[in-house]
């Protein structure tokens, strides 16, 4: 009788805790192949820099995820330099395999090793929110010309979580 109920409670916890996670999951919005987009870029509001969503076109023909993190990286040039990636990156390359992107920035990247936890954080929370959007993206890596980018607050940027069912800092396999 006792297991009986042990497994009744571990049961009625998985489901409790699967509604949770898709009731979290419900308001994100996935990529459509529509050429409608999300990107955020930094805004201060009452003292505090936060990350204000805002939806873009970009070409239905071409890869929808390079052209996401292009409009990222285009983005502060029309919020008066507001932005969170540093101005003139470049995206070089990206490529999703097995449900890593790995994203491959030009050097101006760089600017971001030692410019404070908030740059990096704000920088770090625009890339991964864009590439939320898009399902089959699980985790991200973020190399700068070729080399896996560190910076002083967060260490080396490899295999972050994009998703809440992505498996915290691990690889895929």
């Amino acid at each position: 009788m006792r297991k009986t109920g042990v497994v009744l409670l571990v049961i009625i916890a998985g489901v409790l805790l699967g509604l949770f996670l898709s009731v979290r999951n419900s308001g994100r919005k996935s990529y459509q192949n529509d050429g409608r987009i999300t990107i955020s870029h930094p805004k201060v509001v009452n003292n505090e820099i936060v990350l204000i969503p805002e939806e873009k076109e970009i070409p239905t023909k071409g890869d929808p995820v390079s052209l996401t993190l292009q409009a990222l990286l285009a983005d502060g040039d029309e919020h008066n330099d507001d932005r969170a990636i540093p101005k003139g990156t470049k995206l070089n390359k990206v490529t999703v395999t097995d449900g890593l992107a790995t994203v491959d920035f030009s050097k101006e990247f760089k600017a971001l090793e030692n410019s404070g936890e908030a740059k990096g954080s704000i920088a770090m929370k625009a890339i991964l929110s864009s590439l939320e959007q898009f399902p089959t993206i699980k985790l991200v890596s973020i190399t700068v010309d070729g080399v896996t980018f560190a910076d002083s607050a967060v260490g080396k940027w490899e295999n972050l979580p994009v998703r809440t069912d992505a498996p915290p800092n691990e690889a895929p396999k």
